[in-house]
């Protein structure tokens, strides 16, 4: 439940930004549904940084279970002064770093918070998101006072086994009136609010019908993990699932336009993912400022570096034990299909340590290099993508 920030600095003008610890402060604390007699932990289910141009306070934006806060993180002037008379004389201020909760958003529902957005053009506003329903909330209004645009719980308790259910929700970059938000069945929703204020007139939806599953895995294969919208001209949104990342276009409703099968091995290993549970796992989804390439982890502490241009699939190990994996990338071709081609004696196909895992990454947005987190450590990468000759 602790909220770490880390501060950027430069060396020189040709070296990565060096992180370097700033502040800490507990964003989210233990809850308790009395209603259904469960304790939440204080994990955060998504965090925002809202833009400022007052440097001295950073205000963040922490979701847990059920809990959204707003903490403003600030500079205060601590006097100091000299005792050694008997009326004691200012002598100089100290500045230390503070917390303070500004505001909480809690709604009436009991449902457990998915993802958490915020509104790039207009940041007074953000969305969040549990099984069911999408919140709608304004940082100037009360905790209380939100609009759920949707609601997509089943009405009886037959249709709650059978019903799809909201995993990710994300609000468009550069249009503040629409979000878009997936399903643990594969489909995207994009949703303009300016439309109607009905969902089932101001909602579209795409999924790809050709890629239709019938098994007991079939809705954590099409899961959507996370929605980039950020891309090219070429393609609308991206969403990364548990196999493949799919690009779409806001045209065509029926497939995405171009899928790309980032690590095919695991096709052969469903069933063992699926009894040890790490068909569940989840992947986040991020883009560069160019939008021409997307960003994803993956197992063996690989993350996979896409150039939608090029069909490319730069795969690269994070591996402290051996110094000569840091150093190579493995730059795949992506086919017609989707598909990299993989030799029989490839040991990045066989040998695959599930518990080695990349689950959370991001593109800086205005700068050319990225982050990832290894268990409780912090990687930032750089570099550029081989011109196909």
């Amino acid at each position: 439940g602790r909220c770490i920030i880390f501060k950027k600095e430069y060396e020189s003008k040709k070296s990565l930004p060096k992180l370097n610890y700033y502040f800490e402060f507990a964003a989210q604390e233990k809850d308790f549904d009395a209603h259904k007699s469960i304790e939440y932990s204080e994990e955060i289910k998504g965090l925002e940084i809202l833009p400022s141009s007052n440097y001295s306070k950073i205000d963040v934006l922490t979701a847990g279970y059920r809990i959204i806060k707003l903490d403003r993180i600030y500079q205060d002037a601590i006097p100091e002064f000299d005792m050694s008379s008997k009326i004691p004389k200012f002598r100089s201020s100290k500045d230390e770093i503070k917390s303070i909760t500004k505001k909480k958003f809690c709604s009436n529902y009991s449902g457990e918070i998915n993802s958490l957005s915020l509104n790039r053009e207009n940041p007074n506003n953000f969305i969040s998101s549990d099984e069911y329903r999408v919140f709608l909330w304004d940082l100037n209004c009360s905790g209380r006072d939100l609009y759920t645009p949707v609601d997509i719980e089943p009405k009886t308790e037959f249709e709650s086994d059978s019903t799809e259910k909201i995993t990710k929700s994300t609000y468009m970059d550069l249009n503040p009136h629409i979000f878009l938000y997936g399903t643990n069945t594969g489909n995207i929703r994009i949703c303009d609010l300016r439309t109607s204020s009905d969902r089932l007139k101001f909602e579209t939806s795409y999924k790809d019908e050709k890629n239709e599953i019938a098994s007991a895995i079939s809705n954590s294969i099409l899961c959507v993990h996370d929605i980039a919208s950020s891309l090219s001209d070429k393609y609308s949104f991206a969403t990364r699932h548990y196999l493949s990342i799919n690009l779409w276009d806001v045209r065509k409703q029926n497939e995405p336009t171009s899928k790309f099968l980032l690590y095919e091995p695991l096709i052969n290993k469903l069933s063992y993912l699926y009894q040890k549970n790490y068909i569940n796992d989840k992947f986040s989804l991020s883009t560069d400022k160019t939008g021409a390439f997307l960003l994803t982890g993956g197992y063996n502490n690989m993350f996979h570096v896409i150039d939608t241009e090029q069909r490319l699939n730069t795969q690269i190990v994070i591996d402290d034990n051996d110094e000569k994996i840091m150093n190579t990338n493995v730059i795949r071709k992506i086919n017609s299909k989707g598909s990299c081609f993989y030799k029989k004696d490839d040991k990045s196909s066989s040998d695959i340590n599930f518990e080695k895992k990349i689950q959370h990454q991001a593109f800086s947005p205005v700068e050319n290099y990225s982050l990832m987190v290894v268990y409780n450590c912090i990687y930032s990468y750089s570099g550029n993508i081989a011109k196909k000759k």
